[in-house]
């Protein structure tokens, strides 16, 4: 028999016929999938809604168990529904997990910016706001890598995140590469706007950028040029609490800005951080 049924059984069999005695039992065997199944159901029943104290409840065991399967996304809907019924809940941070208390806070603030009559808990669509630092290796390919060397890129920006699907990005730029005679240096200055899917599983993200900016490069003391640049970002990161670390790689095409245009393709390795504000 599924351990969850095996459960409601011995639960039916005891006198006390409801998910909510059964899901914790199999939360206490450490059986959170079973947990989930029949806690979930208990969070339905109508018969708990005239008992705020078991709903609690419900949905405190419901948060630990989908965290425990490294669902932190349904565990902050389940603290939503909580921090619902119970706007003041707070466990004891000297005996709660880390991990717990950071879904908690996101759920906090996730029910904050939720505008009244939007459903929270199944509405992670709230916008979420990231200042993000990415500095990173420079190479370039074709003709460009004959005359200059690899070099060093930073990006500075802030990134938006729109639900759990779509990202945008605004981002300042600033790359220099030594010539192959090692006597000049090139710097390249602009900025770049960018826009594109975001994936979500667990505290891991995924998110596929292209855009399009504006730099000017050139050596020192000497006349620049302008160009346009076509960024591409596949980026990965790992979310720990506010902060994510991650990597980015990133080809991008420039293509000057002159009577006779010609283009140079990029490409980009570097380390990703971000915290969301």
């Amino acid at each position: 028999m599924h351990p969850a049924g095996l459960a409601l059984f011995l639960v039916l069999q005891s006198g006390a016929p409801d998910a909510y005695l059964a899901g914790r039992t199999c939360f206490e065997q450490l059986d959170y999938r079973c947990a989930v199944e029949l806690l979930t159901a208990a969070a339905r029943d109508p018969r708990f809604r005239a008992e705020p104290g078991r709903q609690v409840e419900i949905y405190r065991l419901l948060a630990e168990s989908h965290l425990a399967l490294r669902q932190r996304r349904q565990a902050v809907e389940a603290f939503v529904e909580l921090l619902r019924i119970k706007d003041d809940y707070r466990p004891d941070p000297a005996t709660t997990s880390p991990k717990l208390l950071d879904a908690l806070d996101e759920a906090r603030r996730r029910l904050a910016a939720t505008p009244p009559g939007v459903t929270a808990g199944r509405q992670p669509a709230a916008s979420r706001l990231a200042l993000r630092l990415v500095p990173a290796a420079q190479l370039l390919v074709g003709r460009d890598a004959e005359l200059l060397q690899p070099g060093a890129c930073i990006d500075l920006g802030a990134e938006l995140r729109l639900g759990r699907h779509w990202l945008l990005a605004a981002t300042l730029r600033y790359a220099f590469h030594q010539t192959r005679d090692g006597q000049h240096t090139v710097h390249l200055a602009g900025a770049w706007a960018a826009a594109g899917p975001g994936f979500e599983l667990g505290n891991w993200r995924l998110g596929l950028l292209a855009g399009l900016g504006a730099v000017r490069f050139g050596v020192i003391d000497r006349e620049g040029k302008s160009a346009l640049l076509l960024p591409l970002l596949v980026q990965l990161d790992y979310r720990l609490g506010p902060w994510h670390a991650g990597l980015v790689l990133g080809p991008g095409w420039l293509l000057t800005l002159e009577s006779n245009p010609r283009s140079s393709l990029l490409l980009d390795l570097g380390l990703r951080f971000t915290v969301e504000m």
